[in-house]
């Protein structure tokens, strides 16, 4: 062992990213992706040569022991890791680094740091707020409930990390939940222009954000609500700020998915369970000593491919809704399908295997979960919705398997129920039932029959119908069953016999 990891460090990776040194040039992001490579063998049995080996696995780098001194040196210095007594001192200098790696530029431009680690000032870190008497503002004197967590004020600079990371501008609205005294949408407000909302529980903290809003002259920005942040309606928001506990940021998930697409989330300290970040951002304070993570998530919110652990929902109080709880609440939510379910669920109610291309927000899987039928669903997204309707399947004792994956890239298994509601055009339709028509082996069925029958979902594309018509020409032992034009439209076809 050429290293050991300091305790209490916990780094995380979005897929595909790397772990990045404070740098300025293309060239050093390629020793950032040696670093990481490095790092992640530390404290195991990895010798010099083996961690050498795995830079040139994952850079394509002419990498050799040095460059892993060299990479051991940065991790030390930036108090990630403890080099053995044993261990010398790097001799290469990033001058002659830099000059060894520039052959090869485009591997290196393309690795671009996702995960940075740079000092801050001693100073950053806040001390404990001092204990004094505020005023209570009349209107935020009821108490709703407790707070579900302390409050713990965020430092000047890690709002405005949350900030840069999420990208605020005067277009956005950023909410914060669990504002305290209000100084994220205060500094939302002041130095991005944008409107804010903060949400608050406890009337003490409510009364004193109002008072900041007001004394930092940005009221007609800024505007506290005194709410339970588990009541708030987010649609509307195309920013959100949490510095929460991960048990209540995975209760937050239904909200966060009725964003509309493109806006963004920012998590102080703490992941969201079960999603996937597109960016995480590691700020490692060298008085204290102290490593601040910041996760950035963007709607369509990325899901695990794997359900969230059940125990996850029993520990954060949550409880499972059962198949026909999400299965009427479908029925009660407009939708471009749900005219369709009761027919969905009469189809699959006559068959042992369903297949589905197209989950989406999971409302027409709904319908057929309601039946004893194996479901099988595929989706190149993997939403929220999703999530939810796993574990309540697994709580029903279903068999309901999703599949993350481009259907024209995979093989199905026979299935009497096939239900294409993917790309609503020519080609893709065409593609799906050349692949997979053949294991169909009682019914077909196609979702936006009329909406995109002749004309396609893009620009100046065909339409599905004529795909269909030509698929079951040639095939006469398929026949027209249904053809619903209302709500988008739905065509069944039926195998004879």
């Amino acid at each position: 062992m050429t290293a050991r990891r300091l305790e209490g460090v916990h780094l995380e990776h979005a897929a595909g990213e790397i772990l990045a040194l404070s740098t300025a040039t293309w060239e050093v992001h390629a020793l950032n992706q040696s670093a990481a490579a490095v790092y992640a063998l530390c404290g195991g049995t990895a010798s010099r040569a083996e961690m050498a080996a795995e830079i040139r696995r994952r850079t394509g780098l002419p990498a050799d022991e040095a460059i892993v001194d060299f990479a051991l040196a940065e991790l030390a210095e930036a108090g990630l890791v403890v080099l053995d007594a044993s261990q010398p001192p790097s001799t290469i200098t990033r001058r002659s680094l830099i000059r060894r790696l520039s052959p090869t530029s485009p591997a290196a431009a393309a690795m671009l740091p996702a995960v940075d680690t740079r000092p801050l000032p001693v100073e950053a870190i806040p001390p404990p707020p001092p204990a004094q008497s505020i005023p209570r503002d009349a209107a935020a004197d009821t108490i709703l409930r407790r707070p579900d967590v302390s409050d713990v004020p965020s430092s000047d600079d890690a709002i405005e990390e949350m900030l840069a990371l999420a990208g605020v501008t005067s277009q956005d609205v950023l909410y914060d939940l669990g504002c305290g005294d209000g100084r994220i949408v205060i500094a939302a407000a002041a130095t991005r222009g944008c409107r804010a909302v903060g949400v608050e529980i406890d009337p003490h903290r409510v009364a004193q954000a109002r008072e900041n809003v007001r004394t930092h002259g940005v009221a007609d920005l800024v505007q506290i609500e005194s709410q339970d942040l588990f009541a708030v309606d987010l649609s509307h928001a195309t920013v959100v700020m949490l510095y929460l506990l991960p048990t209540l940021n995975v209760r937050l998930v239904p909200q966060l998915a009725t964003m509309k697409p493109g806006a963004r989330i920012v998590s102080q300290d703490f992941d969201i369970p079960g999603l996937v970040p597109d960016r995480v951002v590691q700020v490692y304070a060298s008085g204290p000593r102290l490593y601040k993570s910041f996760f950035l998530f963007t709607v369509p919110l990325k899901v695990h491919d794997g359900p969230v652990p059940r125990e996850w929902a029993q520990a954060t109080g949550l409880s499972v809704p059962s198949l026909h709880d999400l299965y009427v609440r479908a029925l009660a939510t407009p939708s471009d399908i749900v005219e369709h379910l009761p027919t969905l669920r009469r189809l699959a109610a006559d068959c042992a295997h369903v297949t589905e291309f197209g989950t989406r927000t999971a409302v027409s899987t709904t319908a057929f979960l309601q039946t004893k039928a194996t479901v099988v669903t595929f989706d190149i997204d993997k939403r929220p919705e999703v999530a939810v309707l796993e574990q309540a399947a697994l709580a029903a004792q279903v068999d309901f398997r999703f599949v993350h994956a481009d259907v024209l890239t995979v093989e199905i298994e026979p299935t009497d129920l096939l239900f294409i509601d993917t790309a609503h055009v020519y080609q893709q339709c065409r593609a799906e039932l050349e692949r997979h028509g053949h294991q169909a082996r009682k019914y077909i069925a196609f979702h936006d029959t009329v909406t995109f029958g002749e004309q396609g979902e893009w620009p100046n594309s065909v339409g599905i119908m004529p795909a269909i018509d030509e698929y079951f020409a040639a095939r006469p032992e398929w026949v027209r069953a249904e053809h619903w034009t209302n709500n988008n439209g739905l065509t069944v076809y039926k195998k004879r016999g």
